[in-house]
C-alpha cells in the first residue's frame, strides 16, 4: 500500500509539471499557477509526510512486566525490540539504549530467535538505564497440564 501511494504521488507530481508547461499561454495559466499548483504541492508534501508516519517509529516507552520477544535488531545507537506484552492485542516497536549489556543480550536473543526458540523478556532498570533480560519461554508455566 505504501509503495502504491508513493508511486501515485510521483505520478501526481509529474502530472502537475506537465500541466503547468502545457497551460503556458492560455487563459487557465493564471488559475493554474496561483490556485491549483500550490494546492497540489501542499497535498503532495502532506501525503509524503503521512507515508513516512505510516512506516512507524520506535517508542521510547519501555514495556511493562513480562513480554514475548518477536524480533531484535541493533541499530545506530539503539537496540530495537518488537515485543508483544502479556495484556496487549498487537506487538509494539521499542528502542532501548545501546549499552554493552543490551548488545550482548540482543545478540544472544537474536541467535536463539533464528533457531525458532520462543523468547520472553523483561526490563530491568539499572541506574536509569533500561536493560532487558531475555529467557526462553516457559511452556510449562504458560500451559500447565493439570488444570
Amino acid at each position: 500500500m505504501i509503495f502504491a501511494l508513493s508511486v501515485s504521488l510521483l505520478m501526481l507530481t509529474l502530472l502537475v509539471l506537465v500541466m503547468f508547461i502545457a497551460s503556458r499561454g492560455t487563459r487557465l495559466h493564471g488559475w493554474f499557477v496561483y490556485l491549483i499548483i500550490p494546492f497540489l504541492l501542499f497535498n503532495i508534501g502532506f501525503s509524503w509526510h503521512t507515508v513516512n508516519e505510516m512506516l512507524g517509529q520506535a517508542t521510547t516507552r519501555h514495556p511493562s512486566g513480562k513480554f514475548d520477544i518477536m524480533s531484535v535488531s541493533k541499530g545506530q545507537g539503539f537496540v530495537y525490540l518488537v515485543v508483544k506484552e502479556q495484556d496487549a492485542d498487537a506487538p509494539t516497536f521499542h528502542q532501548l539504549p545501546d549499552t554493552e549489556e543490551n548488545k550482548k543480550e540482543a545478540e544472544r536473543t537474536e541467535r536463539l530467535l533464528k533457531k525458532n526458540i520462543r523468547m520472553q523478556g523483561e526490563i530491568v532498570d539499572n541506574q536509569n538505564k533500561a536493560q532487558f533480560k531475555s529467557y526462553m519461554w516457559d511452556h510449562q508455566e504458560a500451559m500447565p497440564k493439570n488444570k
